[in-house]
């Protein structure tokens, strides 16, 4: 599977900072910033989530219900039984 990982505030790491991507085939998306506007629509794309300031409540994970809750020790999201309410349970 190719997994699509989502950076919603880039702009708030130094570029110095690294990531190490993981071991997985995966597409990365690095966005600047994200508004709060513009968080579900950049989220629910996503296999995996990065973020450093973007708030993530109730509110807005009940709205991503194939959001991946464990990662393995190689990144990549673990095979797992969905969440409640999500199309998949």
């Amino acid at each position: 599977m190719n997994y699509r990982i989502v950076f919603l505030d880039r702009a708030t790491i130094p570029d110095h900072v690294q990531f190490r991507q993981p071991d997985c085939d995966h597409q990365w998306i690095d966005y600047g910033l994200t508004s709060a506007d513009e968080l579900i629509e950049r989220a629910k794309i996503a296999h995996i989530i990065v973020t450093n300031k973007v708030v993530f409540n109730q509110a807005v994970l009940s709205q991503l219900p194939e959001m991946p809750q464990e990662l393995d020790k190689h990144g990549c999201p673990t095979t797992q039984q969905p969440r409640a309410g999500s199309s998949l349970s």
